[in-house]
């Protein structure tokens, strides 16, 4: 299902990010991660925004960052870092992604968690230890249970062409994954709420609908 299958996504970058920060070049080695195709449909964020990733020694830690980003910008920055030329003028004329980096080196460290509901398939992951899961507090932010099973996917998947790219009926997917995994409104209307402000209930509230 949807559930399982991002769940077994995040936690393969979350082994790589392991990897790089239990090896010696920790301190030298930076990690961009970004949704692929996030412009198609409102099933992540919203329709106009994603999920973004950095990691390294330079990456500020705690830091809330509120400037406006594009995949444009990442691809500056790791130009920028890299020390080459911009591919274009697209890319040349992007901000880099300077707020998000820090002149100083910090420690940082990485451990991998285990989703609660990899737990329900049959992949070969490693047993519960104090390490690999979160903190008692910390588990709902980390786990929202599945609200469709296998049956629900069947039916509301039925007649999609899986069979090549780009051939899916679009709108009815994005509804179907959104009804699958949330509990809350389909999209329609951008409220352009300042997301900045009152984080920690919002936050809650997003928990709460998730389970």
């Amino acid at each position: 299902t949807p559930d399982t299958q991002m769940a077994d996504n995040d936690y393969a970058t979350a082994l790589l990010i392991e990897k790089v920060a239990k090896s010696p070049f920790k301190d030298n080695t930076v990690i961009f991660i970004i949704e692929d195709d996030a412009q198609n449909g409102p099933d992540h964020v919203d329709a106009h925004r994603s999920i973004a990733y950095v990691v390294g020694p330079y990456v500020k830690q705690g830091a809330l960052i509120s400037k406006r980003y594009t995949t444009v910008s990442m691809v500056r920055t790791i130009e920028d870092l890299l020390g080459i030329e911009p591919l274009g003028i697209t890319d040349g004329l992007a901000d880099p992604m300077s707020e998000v980096f820090d002149f100083s080196l910090k420690p940082w460290n990485y451990t991998a968690i285990v989703p609660e509901v990899l737990r329900t398939t049959e992949l070969p992951l490693p047993k519960k230890t104090a390490k690999n899961q979160l903190p008692a507090g910390k588990r709902a932010l980390a786990y929202a249970k599945p609200r469709g099973d296998v049956a629900y996917w069947e039916q509301a998947m039925a007649g999609q062409n899986f069979a090549t790219e780009d051939r899916l009926d679009e709108p009815r997917f994005n509804r179907a994954l959104w009804s699958g995994l949330k509990n809350a409104d389909y999209p329609v209307v951008r409220h352009g709420a300042d997301m900045r402000k009152n984080r920690k209930t919002l936050l809650q509230k997003e928990v709460v609908s998730r389970n």
